[in-house]
This record gives C-alpha cells, structure tokens and sequence, in this order.
C-alpha cells in the first residue's frame, strides 16, 4: 500500500503516457466465474455469459487495461497463488500481468502476491469519474458532454495505472449529494481520498472524503480555463448549514408516464433549482429576490404519494428558500423537504420541465400499509352499499317514500366512498383533478348526512299526521319526496359552490378558507379551521337537528302507544301502522347511530390527534359503515323472504309458512299482509287483560 502527498486537482485530463500492462481477465462474451470446491478452496474460469447476469461495460468501466483476445488473461503466479481484491479505489501494488473484470456486478482485480523483491510491480488506483470515459461536465448545461481533454490521469501519481468506474456515489439513507466547484472550494487528492476545504463564517475548514463517497470530473469553462468538481456525499447533517432539497427520482433520472405509471427513465441533466431569497416563513406579497447558492444538498428519492404543482395556476405559486431549502406555497407553513421533490418531468418527448411535487398529508403513524388497508375497506363498504341498491332496485315494494329516501341515501354514501377509495389506490393526481375529485367527495358526504336529515324528519312527520286514503298518500308522497330532494341535493349543492367560491378567490379569511385539494384530496388540514368551518359544523347541525327530531318522535311514540292500549276492535288498522312506524323509527335510529358516532369520532380525531393507536378503532368503524348499511336495512327475515319469492328460491316449508302467516287474524277479523316492508311480520300475541280479543303486545319484535 502506497501514498501520495495531497495534490491540488489540476485535471489537464491527458491521454495515459505508459502502456497498458493490464487486461480483462476473460474474452468479450464470457463471464469471470469463482468456483469453490468442498475443501473451500477457490479457483478462477471463465464461463459463457449467461442471461440477466451483469455484464462487463466498457463505459462504466476503464482505463488503463486493454480488452480483447480470444483468451483467458489470468497472471502466472508462483504456486498458483492468484490473489482477488474487489475495488476499494486505493493504491495497491500488483504484479505486472494482472487482469481486471466483474464479478456479481463488483468490478476485481486478480493478481498475483507482491513482494519488494517482485520485478516491476505496478501501482493501481481506482478512482470514481463523474462522467464516462472521455467525457467532460458543463456546468451551464448541468451534464456531461462529448469532447475536450478526457483522461483524469494527472491527478493520479506518476507511473500509476488508473481504473475508473463511471457514476456518481451512491449516498445513504442519511446522507445528502453536494456538488463542489474548484473555482470556490479548494479540492485536493491526497492518495484516493479527496480534500475539500469550505469556509465557515470566513474561515477555512477541511475535510477528508472516504473514496467510496466522491466522484470526480473536469469542467472545463473556457479552452484555457480549466475547472473541476465533484460530487460528494455528506451526512444530513450539513443540511443546518446549506439549503437541502430532495429529488424525486435518484439521481440521473426523470419522472415520466409509462403505461399511465409514474416510473423514473434515465436522463443526462442534472436539477439546479432556483432558489429565492426569503425573510421569515411568511410567503411574500410580491417575488422575491433570487440567488444561486453557493453549494446546496440533494437527498435523492421520494415514496410518499405525490402531486405536482401547476406552475401557471396562481394557488401553486411557491419559491423554494435559499436558507433551509423549504418551500413556501402560498400562506401555508414552510414544507420540509421530507414533504416535497423537485424534478424534470418529461410530458413528451420535447416537453421536460423541472416541477415541484407536494406530498399528499399523511397522518403520524399512518403508513402506505395503513391506507391500503383504509382503501380496502372502503371498497368493502361500496360493495355493500350497491349491494344494497340492487336489492332495493329488484323489490318495487321496498321503493315506498321511506324507502327513496333511503336509497338516495345510499347512492350519496356510496359515491363518496367510492372517490375515497379512488384517492387512497391513486397516485400522483394533478392538482385541478384532485381538487374536483375533493369537491365530489364533500358534496357526496353532504348529500348523504342532509338525506340522513330527510330520513329522521319524515319519521317524526309520519307519527304526528293523520292518515289519508291510499290515493291521497300516494300523491301526497310523491309531492314530499321532490321537496326532500330539493332540499337534500339543493343544500349541499349550495355549500359546495360556496366552498369552492371561498377557494377561488381571495376575499375569505386565509386562516378559515379549506384548500381543497392543496395538499391531499381533502381539506388541506384536517384539524384546521376550514375543515371545521365548512364540513364539521353543517353536518354538527344536522346531527343536532336529528338528535331533536328523535326525542320528538320518541315522545309522541310514546302517546301513541298509550292510545293503543285503549283501542277497540275497529282500530286495528291504526294498530299495524303504528308498529310499522315503530319498525322504521328504530332502524332510522341505529343508521343515526351509526353515522352520528362516525361524525362525532372525526370531531374527536380533529382535536385530541395522539395517540395514534386509539383512532384505528374508529377508522375501522368509519370505512365499513356500508356494512353497517347493508345488515340494518337489508338483513332482516321480511326482506330475505322477498328477495327469495322474488327470485324463486322459496321452498315449500317456507311458502307454507308465509301462508299461514297471511291467514293470521287480529281480533277476529281476517287481515292481510302489508306491502310496507317494515311491518313486522311476526309477533308474540298474548290477551289483553281489559278484554276477550287478542292484540300484539308491546314487545313484539324489532327489525
């Protein structure tokens, strides 16, 4: 092992002056092999190459060693005793006919053992080139071109055989790349390890760079003006020194659509954002200033789910600090570059432009395994709910006044939870179609509380009127129904289009305006006062109004059911109606529950968000309620025999149990079954202690 004073770089990149006395190990078309035999000792040979198996690529790999022949190249050593390193890009000192080659995608040296009695041993050094061979970096362009001096050589110590591997470093999860130009930051080698000095509030700082961490290139400015840089590899830590951003894609790559998948295609510029110069956090009134700094950090890669900013839309607006490397949009807080990525987009193949990408929220402890659960669930839940429409949409007799509204119930929940699932399997939405994706959300998650609303008034209309002929409820109905529409489609409607009002323009309070779709397909922030303003309170309301509404009912339930008592034979009609409006008030009151728990649950969640743990509970409560749906309105014995008669599944026990059903007297006098669906069907009949005639006791069975 050998070493070099520290050398400043001056990369007059010369063509080698000594001949190359190093070989590919193995003829183009075969592979380096390693064979072990069961005594553990190794051997060398060279195999065909095989399919999928990485390659020897003289662009990624060269220098001073020759390639051709149709034979093996192996050094003849004394006893056979051949030596293999795997580069570490430090001086060593072989034997004069060694060869080089890859291995399981590692690039080797194979030689034989050297002492200081071997003849003419030869000093090898591997050194990381940003470019390939015989190219150059242009720092204006911000790639590597063809052309000039291209051999790195004099860097390197005389009579030095130099191997160059092309590339930049691979950084760590927890390191940043930053880029050093010669003509600011004073760069020397010092063997393979590289020297770079900065300045700290005006003084001279260096530091040592292992060799594995670097790359480097000349950048030559003019013909006569020769400059270097290189890519380093720092820990994260520089960051609270020098502005640090994230690229999207590593590094020598581009976003792209392929197959209308966002994938990453190579791609030979590098970014260089523009950076602003930015006082405070608060997001300018006019532009401000710009300026290039002098080194920033890249941390390469982002996994969250993303969408990009439209550059010509007003609300995208943002500027990137040239102090923390933060992004300011519009009057939002400063987001980390953990939240965002820049990167070259290519919309066609003459169309590539750099763009920022935002992160959509994610909740803490929320992982991508957390929402593709969330999405399942929800498709769950839409499965059940459209299972739920068909079965209403196959029986006529379920489609009463009740039975509408509690189908346009559903239609809303299930449109919500679909653009909900929709959003949770997606991926880099744009953010016009985000936003209007939010929009359909909220007025799908209006539209059903308001039909929630419909529902819990109608019951407690329905127990305090009187009723009318057949025809006359068929008209009547028909006409509360287009009012409960009217005002059902007609409020939410209403609210979306303030909403997105109060998003388009800039007279509303900026602390109380929503954002939709600004950082998720949502409200931006789920715990801010928009979100509270214009979702939680609307939907509060109905949930207190319903709330009214019950305990209304509940109490002239309660009057009716005294009067029931009191009836004679002749009133057995108003009897059956009684108890079908009982049937329908107790399932309004559990779909109430459970809409009303969700509601009151996210409330929670906006206020008290730790610890994590104790909300996936309700999240689970909150995508399934289409199950919930599905086993109060359409898991129940009337609606099943329906669904069997309708069908032609009844057997014959069954036919003759629903006949004995029909056959069944009240108080003497023949009675047949009601079309309503939530009349109960079956109930415990017991004497009536002021008389002879039979009536349905107060316990009868609930559906």
């Amino acid at each position: 092992m050998g070493a070099v004073g520290a050398l400043i770089l001056s990369l007059t990149l010369l063509v080698p002056t000594i001949s190359a006395r190093l070989h590919k190990c193995c003829p183009l078309g075969y592979e380096f092999s390693v064979i072990v035999d069961p005594n553990g000792q190794q051997s060398y040979d060279c195999m065909p190459e095989r399919e999928n198996v990485t390659v020897f690529d003289e662009n990624d790999f060269f220098g001073d060693f020759s390639i051709g022949g149709d034979r093996m190249r192996f050094p003849m050593c004394a006893n056979d005793r051949m030596l293999l390193f795997r580069f570490t890009r430090e001086l060593i000192s072989v034997s004069p006919n060694s060869c080089v080659d890859i291995v399981q995608g590692d690039y080797i040296l194979l030689t034989c053992s050297v002492d200081q009695t071997s003849p003419d041993p030869l000093t090898v050094l591997s050194v990381r080139k940003c470019c390939g061979q015989e190219f150059v970096y242009d720092l204006r362009a911000q790639q590597c071109v063809l052309g000039g001096n291209s051999s790195v050589t004099d860097l390197l110590p005389r009579r030095s055989s130099p191997l160059f591997v092309r590339g930049a470093p691979v950084c760590r999860e927890n390191e940043v790349m930053v880029m050093y130009e010669s003509k600011i930051h004073k760069i020397a080698l010092s063997g393979a390890t590289l020297m770079i000095t900065t300045f700290d509030r005006g003084r001279p700082v260096s530091e040592f760079v292992d060799p594995s961490a670097f790359c480097v290139e000349s950048a030559p400015e003019q013909e006569d003006n020769m400059r270097w840089m290189v890519r380093v590899c720092r820990h994260e830590s520089i960051c609270q020194k020098i502005p640090c951003i994230r690229k999207c894609c590593d590094h020598g790559k581009k976003m792209a659509r392929v197959n209308n998948v966002a994938a990453c295609l190579d791609h030979s510029v590098d970014i260089r954002p523009i950076f602003h110069l930015l006082e405070g956090e608060d997001f300018p009134e006019s532009e401000p200033p710009t300026v290039q700094p002098e080194e920033f950090g890249i941390r390469h890669g982002q996994q969250c789910e993303k969408y990009i900013l439209d550059g010509s839309n007003p609300q995208d607006y943002h500027y990137i600090n040239a102090k923390t490397g933060h992004v300011h949009l519009d009057k939002l807080k400063p987001i980390t570059e953990a939240g965002y990525c820049v990167d070259f987009v290519e919309f066609a193949p003459d169309n590539i432009e750099l763009r920022t990408f935002l992160c959509f929220e994610t909740p803490p402890g929320h992982s991508k395994e957390h929402f593709m659960v969330y999405a399942i669930g929800l498709s769950i839940s839409c499965l059940f709910l459209a299972a739920t429409l068909l079965v209403y949409a196959c029986l006529p007799k379920l489609m009463n006044l009740h039975g509408k509204t509690l189908v346009s119930h559903v239609l809303s929940l299930l449109i919500a939870y679909a653009g909900l699932s929709y959003i949770q399997f997606g991926t880099d939405f744009q953010p016009k179609f985000c936003h209007t994706v939010a929009m359909f959300i909220y007025f799908s998650f209006l539209a059903a509380f308001s039909w929630l609303n419909v529902m819990c008034f109608d019951i407690w209309w329905t127990f305090g009127t009187v009723r009318n002929s057949r025809g006359m409820r068929k008209t009547r109905d028909g006409w509360r129904f287009a009012c409960y529409s009217f005002y059902a489609w007609g409020i939410p409607l209403l609210l979306t289009l303030f909403t997105y009002a109060v998003d388009s323009f800039e007279w509303f309070p900026e602390e109380y305006r929503p954002n939709m779709g600004v950082r998720s397909c949502w409200f931006s922030q789920s715990n801010g006062m928009g979100h509270r303003l214009f979702f939680l309170l609307p939907v509060g309301i109905q949930i207190v109004a319903n709330v009214v509404l019950f305990i209304l009912t509940t109490i002239h339930c309660n009057k009716v059911k005294s009067e029931i008592h009191r009836m004679q034979k002749n009133d057995t009609e108003k009897k059956k109606r009684f108890f079908a409006d009982k049937a329908r008030l107790v399932m309004n009151v559990k779909l109430f529950i459970v809409m009303g728990v969700s509601w009151f649950m996210e409330l929670l969640a906006t206020i008290f968000r730790e610890p994590i743990e104790m909300w996936y509970v309700s999240d689970a409560f909150n995508v399934l309620q289409g199950v919930c749906v599905f086993f109060i309105f359409v898991f129940k014995r009337n609606v099943l025999v329906a669904i069997k008669k309708r069908f032609g599944m009844m057997t014959k026990s069954t036919r003759e149990a629903t006949a004995a059903t029909t056959k069944t007297t009240l108080t003497g006098s023949a009675q047949h079954i009601s079309s309503d669906p939530y009349t109960p069907r079956y109930g415990k009949l017991s004497k009536n202690s002021s008389s002879s005639s039979v009536t349905i006791s107060n316990n009868c069975r609930k559906f």
